[in-house]
């Protein structure tokens, strides 16, 4: 680097972002004394314009309506408007909003740091080419400082072939050969991507070379950060995490929104912020490391760098006219689209060209079809040296997965690889098109924590390889369809509607400023079709409070308890209370099934759950009826003789279990003879109709038994590592393959299914001696 030559005393050093590490650590390696500040140009940029934090998002959230990506743009674009006024409306828009958020003190702006720079030494070094923008900021730097360009010594002209191999996965078997004699500490890799980072892993796992791959887990998919963001108010849950390492990145989160009291209310902030925080990685001192960027680094003489998908799908970045500030209204001092395509192939080959040991890799073909040329490779004439691969060399792991794939071409296209003999020769016992579907245990980390819920007790019970893939693989990544956001809106409605002054709309417009969704025509029609619904099923909900005495109302109550040193969650979306009597209730906006004939093999348990919960934090209470409530409108044949309002709200009206014990319903339901609330609950001279759903006591405590046992069953299996393919197969129907994601990567066969019989009877809840109460 030399900058020693250069650097005088009290001088500032402005750097690119992404060598800040590297020039400290040189400068402190040298062996002499420089007061040199050295901040990154986004330093420099932000301390000469303004910076923003997170009340400062949320209010451009909140203002416009926006989710919290696009409050981003809109701030960032900020930047570039130093005008008074435009002729544009968009961009006077945005540039009130800026002013706004000055007059709010929302912009966080350094008025010392300019004076700072008067007659101040300052030195550029480390770009390979600054923007239009960033050069507009030195200019200005120039008239009130000294201003130096140190030199990058970026006067090499190394040429670099492009190695070009049949597939993805010989590239990468090529360069894992090629470093094996050499220091990992020096060796680094350009291009990782989504397409190529699990051929990376295996192939150098196979070689057992060291390589530090970021994480692409976020805090939002472990269960400790999803768990937090059901109850973000609860303080006292960070107390119980063990996770050290996650416990400091959920505080450091916490710490950015210390001004919002109701963390409920910034609970899409916080979303944002789990989703794109990644859990670090272990790293390992001697290996191979990852760098996201050629241009603007600086690499030592002993350094190899080898560059992965040298392909036009990858390589060069390609911009598209999607900016906030479009090509048409751009400013002098930003690059149009095709500018910043052109200034990205330049970069890229200056860097090629400055590298001395470089190793330039392609392919023809990715995991996901066919690759192309990168277009660099005709604008600077590189040549192109196609590479027949020798798959038989350091690795027995990969030459038996490499002798899989030459056979695959063999029999699926007649391709005869010339090595394909010595690997058959080597490798007899490779057992091609063999395959055993059967779980194999594995071992869990000592580390490894996880809680349950209903919905993993039934995940687990459905198939246990299910589950697996679900919560220890983590294969499925969250996404919010436009289904699951309006339950969640329907229930933050109903969870308000005991409040005083409940007001429909204001809750509806609350939700939907903190929760943002990019709404579709379609979805924005069925939205406002189903809160129409959604009002007839609260004036029908409210109807029952006027009769009722269980007046008082707990809503979406998180319940946690400990069994087996494993933590049991839930949420209940209402409970009622008169006296020490409770009755449950749990809103549904899809399809639910209350029979509790498969209570026995773990399955449809989830009021059973909240009963046990219930019992956890209300142990003497008596429990009245368990029961879910369909607050959307089903498609339903029309009867003649009543109307289809009358229609809505029979199918309103309460599904499940109830007591007994005839004292006990009529203070919930004085209607309860014939009644207008509970679906099928009728009294005859000879008590209630066979049909009637009624448990008495004893069998309530019997449901508490079986979600006990099959928690602990859950649990011991888990602990154990047992994932078996097991799908359930009861009357003859399928219960846990026809929707299941996994079905492409199990290979189930009959010989996994395990196969029930229920009865309607419920024989299981009378217990041993039959004795009723």
């Amino acid at each position: 680097m030399e900058l020693e030559k250069y650097l005088t005393n009290n001088s500032l050093l402005i750097i690119p972002n992404n060598l800040k590490t590297k020039v400290i650590k040189y400068l402190n390696s040298l062996n002499i004394l420089i007061n040199t500040k050295i901040i990154t140009i986004n330093e420099l940029k932000t301390k000469l314009l303004f910076d923003y934090d997170t009340k400062t998002i949320h209010y451009v959230m909140q203002k416009n309506n926006i989710d919290y990506n696009n409050a981003l743009e809109l701030i960032n674009n900020m930047y570039y408007l130093f005008e008074e006024t435009y002729n544009n409306k968009k961009i006077d828009n945005l540039n009130n909003l800026k002013k706004e958020l000055i007059n709010n003190n929302l912009l966080i702006t350094d008025s010392y740091f300019i004076n700072y720079l008067k007659n101040k030494d300052i030195f550029i070094y480390g770009f390979d080419y600054l923007n239009k923008f960033y050069n507009k900021i030195i200019n200005e730097l120039k008239k009130i400082s000294n201003v130096t360009f140190i030199p990058k010594n970026n006067n090499n002209n190394y040429n670099h072939p492009i190695y070009n191999f049949k597939t993805l996965n010989e590239s990468i078997e090529f360069i894992a050969n090629d470093l094996i004699n050499k220091d990992l500490k020096h060796i680094f890799i350009y291009g990782l991507n989504q397409d190529n980072k699990s051929t990376l892993k295996r192939i150098f796992n196979n070689y057992y070379l060291n390589i530090n791959i970021p994480s692409n887990t976020t805090l939002f998919e472990t269960n400790i950060g999803s768990n937090y963001l059901n109850n973000p108010n609860d303080l006292s849950y960070l107390d119980t995490i063990k996770d050290n390492n996650i416990k400091d990145l959920i505080i450091s989160i916490l710490n950015k929104y210390y001004w919002a009291n109701d963390k409920r209310a910034i609970i899409d902030m916080l979303t944002y912020e789990f989703k794109h925080t990644l859990i670090p990685n272990n790293k390992y001192t001697y290996a191979v490391n990852i760098i996201n960027s050629l241009s603007d680094n600086y690499f030592d003489d002993n350094d190899y760098i080898y560059i992965i998908n040298f392909n036009n799908e990858y390589i060069p970045i390609n911009y598209k006219d999607t900016d906030f500030i479009n090509d048409n209204e751009k400013f002098s001092f930003l690059e149009t689209t095709a500018e910043k395509n052109n200034l990205e192939k330049y970069k890229f080959n200056e860097s090629i060209k400055n590298i001395k040991n470089l190793i330039i890799t392609s392919a023809n073909t990715g995991l996901k079809g066919p690759l192309k040329e990168s277009s660099l490779i005709n604008d600077y004439n590189y040549e192109i040296i196609n590479i027949d691969y020798n798959p038989t060399i350091y690795s027995n792991k990969s030459n038996l997965y490499n002798l899989g794939l030459l056979l695959d071409n063999y029999q699926n296209f007649n391709d005869l690889n010339p090595h394909l003999n010595t690997l058959l020769s080597t490798y007899p016992n490779h057992n091609f098109l063999s395959y055993n579907n059967k779980y194999t245990p594995i071992k869990l980390k000592q580390d490894f924590t996880y809680n349950l819920s209903y919905s993993k007790l039934n995940s687990f019970f459905e198939c246990p390889f299910k589950f697996f893939c679900d919560n220890i693989l983590k294969i499925r990544e969250y996404e919010e369809t436009f289904d699951t956001y309006l339950g969640s809106l329907c229930h933050y409605i109903l969870q308000n509607i005991y409040k005083d002054n409940f007001n429909f709309e204001k809750i509806k417009e609350e939700y939907l400023q903190n929760h943002s969704f990019n709404f579709t025509n379609e979805n924005i029609f069925f939205l406002n079709k189903v809160l129409n619904e959604l009002k007839i099923a609260i004036k029908y909900i409210k109807s029952l409070q006027n009769i009722t005495k269980y007046q008082t109302i707990e809503t979406e109550k998180n319940i946690e308890t400990t069994i087996n040193n494993i933590n049991f969650i839930g949420i209940i979306d209402k409970i009622m209370h008169y006296n020490n009597n409770i009755v449950l209730i749990d809103y549904k906006t899809g399809t639910a099934d209350i029979n509790l004939n498969l209570a026995p093999f773990g399955l449809n348990l989830q009021l059973p759950t909240y009963l046990y919960l219930i019992k956890k934090i209300y142990p003497s209470s008596n429990i009245v009826g368990i029961y879910l409530q369909h607050i959307l409108k089903p498609n339903f044949n029309k009867e003649l003789d009543i109307t289809e309002e009358d229609q809505y709200e029979k199918s309103l009206k309460l599904n499940g279990y109830t007591l007994s014990d005839e004292s006990f319903i009529q203070d919930f339901d004085p209607t309860y003879e014939s009644s207008n609330y509970i679906s099928g609950l009728k009294l005859t001279s000879n008590g209630f109709a066979s049909y009637s759903k009624v448990l008495n006591k004893k069998q309530f405590d019997i449901l508490i038994t079986i979600v006990e046992n099959k928690i602990n069953e859950c649990i011991t299996n888990i602990n154990n590592c047992n994932f078996t393919i097991e799908p359930k197969i009861i009357n003859n129907k399928n219960i846990s393959c026809e929707f299941c994601p996994y079905k492409s990567i199990c290979f189930t066969t009959d010989k996994d299914n395990q196969y029930l019989s229920t009865s309607d009877k419920l024989d299981f809840l009378e217990g041993d001696n039959n004795e009723m109460d």
